[in-house]
């Protein structure tokens, strides 16, 4: 074996200040914000979040959100993870004047990494992982490596000398097997990464199981490695390198310093608010801390240490039979209910949210006509039936609901407990189709904007009660709202919108007004349309009419399913295609 290495690895190490406190690759964790937190507490070195190769060299949306630097992020090593050496090479040359060196994931052991081939999957084809490794060294900057144990020590001191000799500038070791994940990964194997040390002639860093200070050093006599790398303690307690357990309203507080850094963020919450939160939380925590002693950080302090300093996760030392058989079973009643549910096991794992389709609603002469068909859909699974989208508000108000239903009988509740208070006021009012739709996207916008939105579309149609004129507008989750003649949600909004376009057209090329009898079949034929398009869909629909002298909902109307109403869909775009109209026109 011959090495190929473009720069001595301990000049290398040298150069960049030969770190002991090394902060690990963490996906969607060790960003710019956090790793200039980490610096500004004892971290030397830093990595950045995995990089997808393939994406990171394709992508440039995905280049400008998942790598960002500053020249306080000094000294950096960007890691990627990759397959083909080529892909691997191309990447890292678009960040290669940003950092210090490239490091190559060769130990992510998640699922995803099986199913993609890389990370930890990697280390079953050698030949593979030296290809990669070549092909990097072409780089104006060093190469590193992050990889994981085998069972077996000699194995992976093997390993861990071919990864040297294609030309690896510095190695991290993890010391924990491939199959060692979750909340039963157990503690890290340092005698292992201790012998790989010792048959190795470049810089070591060793990770895994440094929960404190204390463990930091006791790895080091342990394996003789050149630095530590930390990772979830890390995102436990920042503080970690400078043998602090700071309370936990400290770091909040530090780290809002740079939410100035989340530039798109700043539209979606209010931060004040945040900071607010913080501190009322620092004051009832400071009432308690008085009456707790201080406590040694040493691992058997765990359970007392007081609850709101920072501190490691500790995970379980080995997988019982009893854990094996529930995990088994817990796989074993996923699969059986994605198979019934006809959704997928991710789905499940999440508990889907039973979900409304489309509601379309259309203007006529004298009032609205609303429709909704009574499906609820639990994943892609028809679960319930009969179930009514529509609720009458008040004698000139309907309101229709897409989305979840959850959310929707939340609202219900709101709205009811504004209406009682109306109700009971001296003023004594009641809601009119404007104010309904202005008090909706208030309370959908202001969800929106504390990032706990409710996932509905919401249509309100009625009759203006003094000047007898008709109402019809819609509000999205995004608190975005309008009105117009006639409104689709859902998946409504593509697949009817052309046709009652064309209907309203047509009605005004030929100079007559759209009654509610016109109406309420058009409504009908959108209905079928969807029943045939949307797999969600359903052909027993509920049918809402307010006029200046009614105000009723109707059901069950059903639907026969025709495949010839499906073609309804293409009217528009035969037209452009006859070239009857210009494509501005259609538009």
């Amino acid at each position: 074996l011959t090495f190929i290495m473009p720069e001595d690895p301990w000049d290398f190490y040298k150069r960049i200040g030969q770190p002991k406190f090394v902060v690990a690759p963490m996906v969607d964790q060790s960003e710019l914000p956090w790793r200039l937190l980490c610096r500004r507490h004892g971290a030397q070195l830093c990595y950045t979040p995995m990089l997808h190769a393939g994406n990171f060299l394709t992508d440039e949306l995905y280049r400008k959100t998942h790598f960002t630097t500053c020249p306080e992020d000094r000294p950096l090593i960007a890691q990627f993870c990759a397959n083909e050496p080529e892909t691997l090479f191309n990447a890292a040359s678009l960040v290669a004047n940003q950092c210090d060196a490239i490091d190559i994931n060769l130990g992510c052991p998640q699922t995803i990494a099986r199913r993609g081939k890389y990370g930890a999957y990697l280390q079953d084809d050698w030949d593979l992982v030296s290809s990669l490794i070549k092909s990097a060294c072409r780089l104006p900057i060093p190469v590193t490596c992050k990889i994981r144990i085998f069972p077996e020590v000699r194995r992976t001191v093997e390993y861990a000398q071919m990864i040297q000799a294609s030309g690896c500038t510095l190695l991290a070791i993890h010391g924990r097997t491939r199959e060692q994940k979750g909340r039963t990964c157990g503690l890290a194997d340092w005698d292992h990464i201790a012998a790989v040390k010792s048959a190795l002639q470049i810089p070591v860093f060793a990770n895994g199981s440094i929960r404190y200070f204390a463990d930091i050093d006791r790895c080091l006599k342990c394996t003789g490695a050149d630095g530590v790398m930390c990772a979830e303690s890390n995102l436990s307690n920042p503080y970690l390198f400078e043998n602090r357990q700071a309370p936990v309203w400290e770091p909040c507080l530090d780290f809002y310093h740079y939410l100035d850094l989340c530039e798109d963020l700043h539209k979606c919450t209010d931060l004040d608010e945040a900071v607010s939160v913080v501190q009322r939380l620092k004051s009832r925590f400071l009432e308690i801390s008085e009456k707790w002693l201080a406590q040694s950080l040493t691992e058997d302090a765990a359970d007392s240490t007081p609850f709101w300093q920072c501190q490691p996760r500790f995970s379980a030392l080995f997988q019982t039979s009893e854990w094996i058989e529930k995990r088994k079973c817990r796989k074993e009643f996923i699969v059986k209910q994605a198979n019934e549910l006809g959704i997928s096991k991710h789905q499940v794992k999440r508990e889907p949210v039973c979900t409304g389709a489309s509601v379309i609603a259309l203007m006529f002469d004298q009032g609205v006509v609303i429709a909704a068909d009574t499906k609820l859909s639990y994943g892609r699974f028809s679960r319930y039936k009969g179930v009514s989208r529509l609720m009458r508000v008040n004698d000139n108000t309907i309101l229709g609901v897409s989305g979840d239903y959850a959310d929707y009988q939340y609202l219900q509740s709101i709205i009811n407990g504004r209406q009682m208070g109306m109700n009971s006021s001296q003023m004594r009012g009641e809601f009119t189709p404007a104010s309904m739709h202005t008090f909706l996207t208030s309370v959908l916008y202001a969800r929106r904007s504390k990032l706990n939105p409710l996932w509905n579309s919401y249509v309100v149609c009625g009759v203006t009660e003094r000047t007898k004129t008709p109402y019809l507008g819609t509000v999205n989750l995004y608190g975005v709202s309008y009105t117009n003649n006639f409104v689709a949600t859902g998946l409504g909004s593509y697949l009817v919108q052309h046709y009652l376009e064309k209907k309203l057209e047509d009605c005004e090329k030929e100079g007559i007004k759209l009654n509610e009898a016109d109406a309420a079949l058009a409504l009908r034929n959108c209905i079928e349309i969807l029943y045939e398009r949307d797999c969600l869909a359903y052909n027993e629909y509920e049918l809402g009419v307010v006029t200046a002298d009614n105000c009723v909902i109707t059901g069950k109307h059903t639907v026969s399913g025709k495949w010839g109403h499906a073609g309804l869909i293409t009217t528009r775009y035969e037209e452009f295609e006859n070239k009857s109209v210009t494509r501005a026109e259609m538009i």
